[in-house]
């Protein structure tokens, strides 16, 4: 019988739910990420969209989700030397959409 290992390039929530499903399914997995570290000092976010909470309720992650996140309402774009270019509720538009 032959064995093998998948590998999942990149750690981010991509990789890191496929790492996830297949540590469920008890399939052996490494997870190869080029960056030090995934915390960036200027900030970031990550949206959960209708598909992506799909997969989080089926691996039965959804709840702890929502209890782990912070409601979103406004987004803004900023460059890397601090100024301002954009600024809008596109985040609270889409829940009520």
């Amino acid at each position: 019988m032959s064995t093998f290992k998948v590998i999942i390039v990149g750690g981010g929530p991509t990789g890191l739910t496929a790492g996830h499903c297949l540590a469920k399914a008890g399939i052996d997995f490494e997870i190869l990420e080029g960056r030090p570290d995934l915390d960036f000092p200027g900030g970031t976010a990550l949206a959960v969209w209708p598909q992506n909470a799909r997969v989080f309720d089926q691996l039965g992650l959804l709840e702890e989700t929502y209890q782990l996140s912070q409601r979103v309402d406004t987004k803004i774009n900023i460059l890397a030397d601090g100024t301002e270019f954009s600024c809008n509720d596109m985040p609270k538009m889409i829940k009520t959409v």
